[in-house]
């Protein structure tokens, strides 16, 4: 029997109750009730949704769903903060960029970026109605990121509540 609609323990925070809808958990929090017992009915007039905005949640976060200017937000940020920081490395290594510390901090950089671009991307499939595992089709050469690049840049983001969260604004 699936789960009714209600206020459920968060699963992310255990100060807060989180809105089940009956297919998916909403982004409608309030703060934890004395006794945390589903209560049918939609969000309270008033209740504030999730924080689902800001830098910790674009580039930390595969929760939620991003629209496409939020995901060009996040990929001019990420590729300008990725090319200034090579710049800055190719600077400090004085011409011996294969010198240890500066491969290391390198290789620390680009997996830093690497792991916010899946969370930014990922947001983006989400709004799509599609999981973050297809980011995975980058993989395949040229083909692959032509695909990306035009469905998460360019094709709107499915209407109205998915499976992922609520249409973003």
């Amino acid at each position: 029997m699936p789960t009714p609609s209600g206020w459920y323990p968060d699963p992310l925070h255990d100060t807060q109750a989180r809105f089940f809808d009956g297919r998916a958990w909403t982004r409608w929090t309030v703060g934890m009730p004395a006794t945390p017992a589903p209560v049918v009915g939609g969000p309270p007039p008033g209740a504030a949704p999730a924080a689902q905005e800001g830098l910790g949640w674009l580039f930390l976060s595969l929760n939620g769903r991003a629209n496409r200017s939020t995901w060009w937000l996040g990929a001019i940020i990420l590729t300008v903060a990725y090319t200034a920081g090579m710049f800055l490395l190719g600077g400090l290594s004085e011409g011996n960029a294969s010198s240890s510390p500066i491969m290391t901090s390198g290789l620390i950089l680009y997996l830093v970026a690497a792991v916010a671009s899946w969370m930014v991307n990922g947001k983006r499939w989400h709004d799509r109605g599609k999981s973050a595992a297809w980011n995975l089709i980058g993989l395949i050469p040229v083909v692959g990121a032509l695909w990306a690049f035009i469905e998460l840049g360019f094709v709107p983001g499915t209407a109205g509540p998915n499976a992922y969260g609520e249409e973003p604004s």
